[in-house]
């Protein structure tokens, strides 16, 4: 197995700190495993733009950088761009979920 493709293709890691590129918008965030991937940058936007909404975010959101938005809004954009690392994110759901109940405690 190549190691390289596997990460770029099928793995990604979404952190508790989100690690967002503070110097990048939320839409460039995004964008950035595209950018990898060698797309081209209006395919890669359009895609971006597809994304944010996906995960409920306001198209305004795309222009701002991560200090500017809520811890929740920082990790839709993480989700978002994790969901591009992917390559085949619209034919399957990721293998693992971690949801945060109310109650504080982790499920898997």
């Amino acid at each position: 197995m190549d190691r390289d493709a596997y990460r770029l293709n099928q793995a990604s890691v979404v952190y508790q700190s989100f690690h967002l590129f503070p110097l990048l918008t939320a839409l460039e965030n995004v964008m950035l495993p595209m950018e990898f991937k060698k797309m081209k940058k209006r395919e890669a936007a359009e895609r971006a733009k597809a994304l944010l909404a996906r995960v409920g975010l306001d198209p305004r959101i795309g222009g701002q950088f991560p200090k500017m938005m809520s811890g929740g809004e920082q990790q839709r954009v993480a989700i978002a761009r994790r969901r591009e690392g992917r390559s085949s994110w619209r034919m399957s759901p990721p293998a693992i979920w971690i949801r945060k109940m109310k109650s504080g405690s982790w499920r898997f």
